[in-house]
């Protein structure tokens, strides 16, 4: 199963592949490349409202990826975020949470993937701004990330 997950997700995962700069640091690069995937499902409504405000979850994320991992059914990317954003089929998005956020898992999620294809940084809320750049700014360095 490990393996069918990592071949499934490998290219979400290829950006958090960094290596490390020197002694708990991780490059301004490997910073910048830390896909933040959302989880959600349509029956949400917290999740829904979260969607509608991706504009500015995108701004706040960037110039990381982010990556829509909807649960119940495929969910359409935004074509004003066309090139910013994308959608992990259903399957695959069931499998990552599992994986990144347990059994029972709540909605919505969002995880930052860090550099061991683990979540260096999980929120079980509603995203704002103000929670992606601390998520992003919690997975800085590798000596935070393994704890």
């Amino acid at each position: 199963r490990a393996m069918v997950l990592s071949i499934a997700v490998g290219p979400l995962l290829a950006l958090a592949s960094a290596a490390p700069a020197g002694a708990g640091q991780v490059t301004e690069h490997a910073r910048e490349n830390r896909p933040l995937v959302l989880f959600g499902a349509h029956w949400s409504a917290p999740c829904l409202a979260e969607y509608r405000s991706l504009p500015d979850i995108v701004a706040a994320a960037h110039p990381n990826r982010v990556v829509l991992a909807w649960i119940d059914e495929p969910i359409q990317v935004p074509a004003a975020l066309a090139g910013k954003i994308e959608a992990l089929p259903t399957n695959e998005a069931r499998r990552l949470a599992t994986r990144l956020l347990g059994e029972g898992y709540g909605l919505p999620s969002a995880v930052v993937l860090g550099t061991r294809e683990q979540a260096c940084a999980i929120v079980r809320a509603p995203l704002r701004e103000s929670l992606v750049r601390s998520m992003l700014d919690r997975c800085g360095s590798a000596k935070q990330e393994a704890n």
